[in-house]
């Protein structure tokens, strides 16, 4: 049984073997959503935590744990370095 998991990501070059299926993780079923911050990415998953994981802004992040929200947990990937 795979477990689900929604990425939403801008389309780097970095990232484009997971959205086109070229990189695969074993156990993983994954949904590629390619969503520029421009396009309300970072917004998205502040107010709704909409995605299992996302692309996000730290100090949007670091502003919401100062604030008592734990919903989310950074780890340190930067996908558009």
């Amino acid at each position: 049984m795979k477990v689900p998991l929604t990425l939403a990501c801008g389309l780097y070059d970095r990232t484009v073997a997971l959205q086109n299926g070229t990189a695969v993780a074993d156990g993983i079923d994954l949904n590629y959503i390619s969503m520029r911050p421009a396009d309300g990415l970072f917004r998205r998953q502040a107010r709704h935590a909409e995605f299992d994981v996302a692309e996000f802004s730290l100090s949007t992040y670091v502003i919401l744990r100062a604030r008592g929200d734990e919903r989310m947990v950074a780890i340190p990937v930067f996908p558009s370095r």
